[in-house]
């Protein structure tokens, strides 16, 4: 259709022509058809300098190089190249970090780290599947959910033999899925936070409020619009709406010309797989003993899911037996409650407070819930620190915070260090289970567009081979270099990036609320992708459901990145050209953050290890900002962890079932164990 409306412009002009003029213009016509959804870029500037005199752009100059070409390679193998200028006359390579300023200076050629040269194959929006590269204003997977709740009112059949949910298409609801589409999705484990036919979202305006709006003019009235839609516990932070909305508002919502994205709002705490053990082993002990400090005059706030709402039948303990066993002081303020409606969350709010009372035992302590959004997040920091916190730790993860710039909730954790107060976050349990790389154009075509080739050697690697076993999940995040949308307005994303997960048959699978094919351009730099086997696909020609699943990043449009990178949040990473790199990122990469790790407390000094031993699962840095708030390129390294903590002590009930020690209590395991200790003391 889009070759259609455009040939119409060359109509008359084509009918105008001389014979060899009609041929020119039919050679234009096809070759923009033959591209489809893909645009090339321009890979280099004539007669233009990047960034000239700023030592902190140059990385390196080598000399001689061959030619632009040949630098563009050097600019490839440095992690932080990512423009290089290449001196014609001289042979000279300059790599450069930053691309501004520009001048003009003959005899130069400057140019990006990565550059799709051999891509022409045809990505026409016709083909792609159901609810892949939706143009409206929701996610592709939103969109899917919309699509879903639409079979559900009309009592859709599902075929005979076709696969059930969460693999549906249209016309693939049967009426006893109807009933069961939240239990369907609660059974994938995914990343979803679906509660009483309300999806958590985070909701970007078209256009944002300028700098230093909080929330004023049409943000107030996008707002409005979405509660008279039906938009529970709405918050707002600059730039982002978060809230509840009804299932059967997402159709409506799509449509909305003052929205730019729609996206699921999805998170986790820091907890592990897996008192007094962390008093000793930091020998916070010794300190109340020697200089008599208990915490008093100090006030301690926690930001977590829920401090008494247990979602999941009854805990060991809640908050008033706590108390009763002083376990907790009976004055904790609770600034803001999570867990949505009755669905209730982990209490792991309440397992990081007792942690925090047994070492500063005289604090003040305060609580204030992430559930809910960003926007909830990034307010209840603020919250805390008008409340009088001396101290805040988090010890959440959202899946929406960026890589390379710091967004909502990094700024205000930023902010309150400013205002003097100490800020601790969980540094995550992913390790380094993190792939980076420059997009390496392999030449093949997948599903949505031209292929990334993961080996960086002469040979091409089109897919990375994962394993999923039956009854789990696997789940990763991509972020590349532009700026985003949601944080710092502007054009947004460039490109569109889509990160897949195939079948033996090189057919995509995809998960409901996190599909990896949403679009980009305009947006955020952002893919989530997740995919739950529920045993349910047999395609590989051997006994048995499969297990064995392959990889793709796609770029459908736009400049290849000069940087990309997912992180697994869930699941095994691939065997095959992995680089195992930072995985610490989003707020506790802040600069007011302080970023910490663990270390099981029976592997410290005072139990006779030394030097501790850090925990496998504690995440790893540095992750390097690359855009500041307003969305200019930058280069900020970020140093991180600064601190290790305890994990693995006792709480009365958090986490059930895990008395590793054999004391009777269960043990608390993860960064969401360390970052109170340290906070403590």
């Amino acid at each position: 259709a889009g070759c259609l409306r455009l040939g119409g412009l060359f109509h008359s002009l084509f009918l105008s022509k001389s014979p060899m003029q009609r041929l020119q213009v039919v050679l234009v016509l096809a070759s923009l058809c033959c591209l489809g959804a893909y645009t090339p870029v321009p890979c280099v500037e004539e007669g233009v300098d990047y960034a000239p005199n700023d030592a902190d752009a140059d990385i390196r100059v080598e000399t001689p190089i061959s030619s632009p070409e040949a630098c563009q390679r050097a600019c490839e193998k440095e992690t932080q190249c990512f423009f290089f200028t290449y001196d014609t006359q001289r042979k000279a390579c300059f790599l450069k970090r930053l691309q501004e300023p520009r001048v003009e200076a003959a005899g130069l050629v400057s140019g990006t780290k990565a550059c799709v040269k051999t891509h022409t194959a045809a990505v026409q929006e016709a083909d792609l599947p159901t609810g892949v590269k939706h143009r409206g204003a929701l996610s592709g997977a939103l969109a899917r959910l919309a699509e879903a709740v639409a079979f559900e009112e009309e009592g859709a059949v599902r075929p005979e033999g076709s696969k059930p949910y969460p693999f549906w298409g249209k016309g693939h609801v049967s009426r006893e899925d109807r009933l069961s589409l939240e239990q369907r999705l609660m059974a994938t484990r995914g990343p979803h936070h679906v509660r009483d036919r309300h999806v958590l979202v985070e909701v970007v305006p078209s256009a944002p409020p300028s700098e230093g709006e909080e929330g004023g003019g049409q943000m107030e009235e996008l707002k409005q619009v979405l509660l008279d839609k039906g938009l529970k516990n709405a918050t707002v932070a600059r730039r982002l709406l978060t809230g509840w909305l009804p299932l059967e508002a997402l159709k409506e919502v799509d449509s909305l010309k003052t929205v730019n994205s729609v996206r699921p709002a999805l998170y986790r705490t820091n907890r592990g797989l897996v008192s007094a053990q962390g008093r000793k082993s930091m020998r916070a002990d010794m300190l109340t003993k020697r200089l008599n400090v208990t915490g008093k005059n100090v006030k301690v706030g926690v930001v977590s899911d829920t401090y008494d709402n247990f979602c999941c039948g009854e805990h060991l303990t809640n908050a008033q037996q706590d108390i009763e066993n002083d376990d907790l002081p009976a004055d904790v303020d609770i600034l803001m409650e999570g867990g949505y409606s009755l669905a209730g969350g982990s209490d792991e709010g309440r397992a990081m407070l007792q942690l925090i009372y047994d070492i500063a035992s005289d604090a003040k302590l305060g609580f204030h819930t992430a559930d809910g959004g960003t926007a909830v997040f990034a307010q209840g920091i603020r919250a805390l620190a008008e409340w009088g916190a001396d101290v805040i730790v988090d010890d959440i993860v959202y899946f929406t915070e960026s890589f390379f710039q710091d967004g909502e909730v990094a700024q205000a954790a930023t902010e309150v260090y400013k205002q003097g107060v100490a800020y601790f976050s969980a540094a995550g349990n992913m390790a380094d289970e993190s792939y980076e790389s420059v997009f390496r154009d392999s030449g093949e075509e997948g599903q949505l567009g031209v292929l990334h080739d993961f080996d960086p050697s002469d040979g091409v690697t089109v897919y990375q081979p994962i394993k999923v076993p039956v009854g789990e999940s696997w789940m990763a995040i991509l972020n590349w270099d532009q700026a985003w949308f949601s944080v710092s307005g502007g054009e947004g994303s460039a490109s569109d990036l889509d990160m897949i997960v195939y079948d033996a048959k090189k057919t995509p699978v995809y998960y409901l609320l996190a599909g990896g094919g949403d679009p980009n351009i305009g947006r955020d730099a952002l893919e989530v992708t997740a995919f739950f086997n529920d045993g349910t696909i047999d395609v590989d020609g051997k006994p048995g459901p499969d297990t064995d699943f392959f990889l793709a990043i796609e770029l459908h449009q736009g400049p290849a990145p000069g940087l990309m990178k997912y992180i697994m949040m869930e699941g095994e990473a691939p065997k095959e050209h992995f680089t195992f790199s930072s995985t610490i990122f989003g707020h506790c990469n802040a600069e007011g953050a302080i970023a910490v790790g663990a270390a099981e407390y029976s592997q410290t000094s005072p139990f006779n290890v030394t030097p501790a031993v850090i925990e496998p699962h504690s995440s790893v840095g540095p992750t390097n900002i690359l855009f500041s708030p307003n969305g200019d390129r930058i280069l900020d390294k970020r140093m991180k962890p600064e601190l290790v903590g305890p994990d693995g002590v006792d709480t009365t009930f958090f986490i059930p079932d895990r008395d590793e020690d054999n004391t009777g209590f269960p043990n608390f395991y993860g960064t969401s164990a360390a970052g109170p200790q340290v906070a403590a003391v």
